[in-house]
């Protein structure tokens, strides 16, 4: 599931105007649990568990 996530929020980044509003801070992909990681093209997956305060 993830994977299809990645590819599907690498797919919304590319078309993202950069000329208008920049680059983005960071590209994330938000899991139900899970150990956070971040992937070979600076991708972070994360898990809810890391939002709580």
């Amino acid at each position: 599931m993830t994977g299809k996530a990645m590819e599907s929020l690498r797919a919304v980044g590319s078309q993202i105007d950069t000329t208008r509003r920049g680059e983005p801070a960071r590209l994330i992909v938000l899991t139900a649990f899970g150990h956070g990681y971040q992937t070979d093209d600076g991708i972070a997956v994360v898990g809810l568990i890391a939002l709580n305060p």
